[in-house]
C-alpha cells in the first residue's frame, strides 16, 4: 500500500491511497470443489461469510453468483463481474463508494489440492483514507475467516483456524449488539423532530457567543464559569467553529430523518459519534474533578443531555437504514 497523487482528465488532482492486499491458503480439495463453495456466496445457506461477524458484515447478493448480481457487505457495495468455475470469481466495487476497484478469488491447481488466493486491488478516496489502516486489520481477519469457512466446507476440517485479536472480537460483539438494536417507531419519530432542533438551537447559541454575546448568563465571565469552568471564554472563533459544526450536524440529522442518502447520513454519523463521545468522555473527566459550578451543571445537565441527543441521533440513523435496506443493490443495478 502506498500513497499517490492520481491525476484525472483536465488536470484535477485527487489524493488517494492505492490498495493491494493478497491472502493465500492451500486447501486439500480440487478447484471445482472450491468453486462450488464460492457459488453459495451471498445465498441462503451461504458457506463463505464468517458466522461470527456482525449481521451487516455477512455477504449478501440480490441473485445467484452470476455476472451482474449486486450486493456487498458492511458499507461496501459491489457486483459480480466475472465467474469461471474452477478458476476465479471477481467482484467490482461501486465507483460511488470510497473504496473502489476489484476483489477476487483465484484458484490455482496444486497437486491434489488448490491454492486459494484473495486479492483486493483498488483505491481508497476521501475521508476513508484516514480509517483505512484500521479497516485493513478488520479486512485481513475477515478474509482469513472466509478461508476457514471455505476449507471447512470443501474438506470437512480446518487445519489451523484463524483467530482475530481480542480487541477485534470485542468490537464485533459490540457492533453486533448495536445492529440488533431497533428503536421503536415512536422513539424514531420523536428523535427526528427534537434532536435536530435541539442541536441546531445549541449551535445558534454558540454562534451568539462567537459574536460576543453571553446569553443565557448575565455576563461573559459568568458564562465562562458555567460552560467551561474558567474565568474567561475561549477565543470567539472556537465558539464559531463549534456553532457551525452543530448547525451543519443538525441539518445532516434532519435530512437523514427525512430519508436522505449519501452525504446526509455521513454527516449525521459524525454528529452522532461526536455527541456520544462528548457525553461519555466528559462524564468521566468532570466526575474526576472539574471546577465548581461547571462540574455540577455538566454532570446534571450538559452530559446527560448530550448522551440523550446521541441516543436520539443513533435512532435516526438506525431508522434511516431500515427504510433503505436495498440501497447498495439498487445502486449496483443502475450500473448494469
Amino acid at each position: 500500500m502506498w500513497r499517490c497523487d492520481h491525476t484525472i482528465p483536465y488536470g484535477v488532482v485527487v489524493n488517494t491511497t492505492i490498495v493491494r492486499n493478497r491472502h493465500t491458503r492451500e486447501v486439500a480439495a480440487p478447484p471445482a470443489a472450491i468453486s462450488d463453495v464460492l457459488a453459495t456466496t451471498g445465498q441462503p445457506g451461504c458457506l463463505v461469510s464468517p458466522t461470527g461477524s456482525p449481521p451487516d458484515m455477512r455477504i449478501r447478493l440480490d441473485g445467484p453468483v452470476v455476472p451482474g448480481s449486486a450486493g456487498g457487505h458492511g458499507g461496501i457495495g459491489y457486483r459480480v463481474e466475472s465467474v469461471e468455475r474452477g478458476h476465479h470469481l471477481v467482484f467490482r466495487m461501486s465507483p460511488d463508494d470510497s473504496l473502489r476497484g476489484v476483489h477476487r478469488f483465484d484458484l490455482e491447481p496444486l497437486g491434489d489440492g488448490t491454492r486459494v488466493a484473495h486479492r483486493l486491488e483498488g483505491s481508497v478516496a476521501g475521508i476513508a483514507r484516514v480509517w483505512w489502516p484500521i479497516v485493513r486489520r478488520f479486512h485481513d481477519a475477515y478474509i482469513e475467516a472466509v478461508f476457514d469457512n471455505i476449507e471447512q466446507a470443501a474438506t470437512g476440517t480446518v487445519r489451523r483456524t484463524s483467530r482475530p485479536p481480542r480487541w477485534m472480537r470485542a468490537w464485533n460483539r459490540i457492533d453486533a449488539a448495536r445492529q440488533r438494536w431497533t428503536p421503536s417507531r415512536r422513539l424514531a419519530q420523536v428523535a427526528a423532530v427534537t434532536v435536530p432542533a435541539v442541536v441546531a438551537g445549541t449551535g445558534v447559541v454558540h454562534l451568539n457567543w462567537a459574536g460576543g454575546g453571553h446569553w443565557p448568563a448575565s455576563s461573559r465571565r459568568d458564562l465562562a464559569e458555567a460552560v467551561i469552568g474558567w474565568s474567561t471564554m475561549p477565543p470567539d472563533w472556537s465558539s464559531g467553529v463549534v456553532g457551525i459544526g452543530l448547525v451543519g450536524g443538525a441539518a445532516g440529522l434532519a435530512a437523514t430523518a427525512l430519508g436522505g442518502r449519501r452525504l446526509a447520513p455521513r454527516v449525521a454519523g459524525l454528529m452522532t459519534a461526536g455527541l456520544l463521545a462528548r457525553g461519555t468522555v466528559f462524564w468521566v473527566i468532570d466526575g474526576l474533578g472539574a471546577p465548581g459550578r461547571y462540574r455540577t451543571l455538566s454532570l446534571a445537565l450538559y452530559t446527560p443531555l448530550t448522551l440523550a441527543l446521541g441516543v436520539g441521533a443513533a435512532a435516526i440513523m438506525r431508522s434511516n437504514r431500515a427504510q433503505q435496506p436495498a440501497q447498495h443493490s439498487d445502486q449496483q443495478r443502475s450500473l448494469t
